[in-house]
């Protein structure tokens, strides 16, 4: 009986550890969270001002016999030469009323946010009969024997003399200022956009391209002696990393930083001037042009159709047709440091 009472109390206790250990199991819950991504931003902003140029711009004259300097520039009356001291004999017409012994300096400057392949290429065609063309250039101190004229380009600093037998190149990594740009949130669309800052802008990088030339003093040429014409090419692309090329040594880019817009008004038939404000001071008109009510382009003769002086643009009295608004849109005047502004021609009283 005793037994009994041990084997029914050993079993009932077995029976309540069994029991306190057994656990009731529930079917498993499946939770989503959807991924999302707030999308790509483009930062490959390209942006490269190429330079608005005429045929003027690097067109050049030469005068080996000095004949400008002997007649103190009789044939180009109102127009002011290099001083004789230090000309040059060429000439490029850098105003509406001066000559240089150099081209106006253009620009081409990158305001994107990558590097750009900047290409320039400069050459001479020969013309029917040449005046010899010169690998240096000449001492003027002492007469020449025979004449000859040297040309030579200016990109980003690196000079080269010009031929006639083959062009001459430059290759430069026109960088870019990704700091001038920024991400914004744009809830029109809803989308990020990489755009350009309003304020606290750094310097964007550009290249400056001039031509400069030399001819010799004391020699006579032949009076149809012909002088070779001057080709400049530019061109940018994308920076291949892969096949990134041999830059040009010795360039040297130079800062540009934005200025004001300029601010000129309107032109009419009872506003024959317009006041241009806004024009970094050591910019000069290059050209000036009319678009016609068809979208033709006109270009202006200085003196003739129009007079610049004091930042003052103004039509020449009897030149009253271009302010017709029915007939002309707007004046684009072209400064030497690329910068192009417009004038509205509006109609008058």
């Amino acid at each position: 009986m005793v037994n009994f009472k041990k084997f029914l109390a050993v079993a009932l206790s077995a029976t309540m550890v069994f029991g306190g250990s057994l656990t009731a199991f529930a079917a498993p819950v499946e939770v989503d969270g959807d991924g999302a991504s707030e999308g790509h931003v483009d930062k490959k902003v390209v942006d490269v001002s190429l330079p608005t140029t005429s045929a003027e711009t690097f067109g050049y004259t030469m005068d080996p016999e000095r004949l400008i300097q002997d007649t103190d520039a009789a044939k180009y009356d109102g127009f002011k030469f290099p001083e004789a001291d230090t000309d040059t004999g060429v000439y490029f017409q850098t105003s509406e009323n001066s000559y240089g012994n150099a081209s106006n300096t253009v620009q081409v400057i990158n305001k994107g946010a990558v590097d750009q392949l900047l290409t320039v290429s400069a050459k001479l065609t020969a013309g029917a009969k040449d005046i010899d063309i010169l690998e240096a250039a000449p001492d003027l101190t002492t007469p020449a024997s025979t004449a000859g004229l040297y040309l030579e380009a200016s990109v980003a600093q690196k000079a080269q003399a010009l031929s006639t037998e083959t062009a001459k190149e430059w290759l430069i990594n026109l960088s870019g200022t990704p700091g001038n740009y920024k991400v914004e949130y744009n809830a029109t669309s809803d989308k990020y956009e990489f755009v350009k800052k309003t304020e606290g802008l750094t310097a964007w990088k550009a290249a400056d391209v001039f031509v400069s030339g030399v001819v010799t003093k004391g020699a006579a040429i032949e009076s149809d002696t012909t002088a070779p014409k001057l080709t400049i090419t530019w061109g940018f692309e994308d920076i291949d990393p892969d096949n990134e090329p041999s830059w040009t040594t010795g360039t040297t880019l130079s800062d540009v930083t934005d200025t004001p817009a300029a601010t000129p008004g309107s032109m009419s038939t009872s506003a024959k001037s317009a006041v241009i404000s806004g024009i970094a001071d050591d910019a000069t008109l290059t050209s000036a042009k009319v678009v016609k009510a068809d979208g033709s382009v006109i270009t202006l003769t200085a003196t003739t159709q129009y007079t610049y002086t004091n930042n003052t643009f103004a039509i020449v009295n009897g030149k009253e047709v271009l302010l017709d608004n029915t007939k002309y849109q707007k004046f684009v005047l072209t400064y030497s440091d690329s910068t192009e502004l417009e004038i509205p021609i509006v109609a008058g009283e």
